[in-house]
């Protein structure tokens, strides 16, 4: 600033007009640093967002982000796939009875945004899933669960044939008869079966028959899904088949 007002003096302007062209010098570089201090924090503030979208532990603001977000998918084995998004790994899981998950349990760890909760870790009813990233930050809503209780009624098995009675000479079937196993009950259980020595399969609803002319023992059983233990003992029926015998 001196040397500029020194230009202003041999330059010949007065003393009142050197005044008022020193205080706007020294007005526009005060402006001038202020738009510097300015731009700078933007350019932090960019930078800090860049981070954001890079990792997901920033939010636009720069503050560190909980986990939030979260979701569960049947897996259909009796496991359920979580999900959620946000927090800083490790995440803990806690498992419960109770929305507000008082009475949870850890049932497991994962450094990722995801976890596999296996069937042994839920019980009958609803389930709350409670995650807690390495911060100590909650999922502010925790994931819900429901689980039917399990059917102890026994299962079993209901032959059905048609035709009816054997349309040859008793006890032979001149045309194959179609065989359908019916579980009850239904829901939640399966039904294998096997032909004479052969081994068990999986049944799939479709109408059985012998495999071919001759007598021929058909076994089966169900199980419930939820509850192994509920297996009916294996049953047994036996057919006779000759395609080449003339119908009564």
């Amino acid at each position: 600033m001196k040397g500029y007002d020194v230009c202003l003096t041999r330059m010949g302007v007065n003393r009142g007009t050197r005044a008022s062209l020193n205080l706007e010098m020294a007005l526009l570089i005060t402006l001038m640093i202020l738009t510097c201090v300015i731009g700078l924090s933007f350019i932090g503030a960019g930078v800090a967002n860049q981070y954001a979208s890079a990792t997901g532990k920033l939010d636009v603001a720069g503050a560190v982000s909980g986990p939030s977000a979260g979701s569960s998918t049947d897996n259909g084995d009796g496991s359920f796939g979580i999900g959620w998004t946000g927090g800083t790994p490790d995440f803990t899981i806690k498992r419960g009875a109770l929305p507000d998950l008082s009475d949870a349990v850890v049932i497991g760890s994962t450094p990722s945004n995801s976890y596999t909760v296996l069937p042994g870790d839920l019980q009958p009813g609803d389930n709350y899933i409670g995650i807690i990233d390495g911060e100590g930050r909650r999922l502010p809503q925790p994931i819900h669960i429901g689980i039917d209780p399990v059917d102890n009624t026994a299962v079993y098995t209901e032959v059905s044939v048609l035709p009816t009675t054997p349309d040859g000479v008793d006890p032979w079937y001149a045309t194959p008869p179609f065989i359908t196993l019916i579980p009850h009950p239904a829901a939640n259980t399966d039904t294998y079966y096997a032909w004479d020595d052969d081994a068990f399969a999986l049944y799939e609803f479709l109408p059985l028959s012998p495999p071919s002319d001759g007598i021929h023992i058909l076994s089966y059983y169900s199980v419930s899904r939820a509850d192994p233990s509920n297996r009916e003992a294996t049953g047994t029926v036996v057919f006779a088949l000759d395609t080449g015998m003339t119908t009564p």
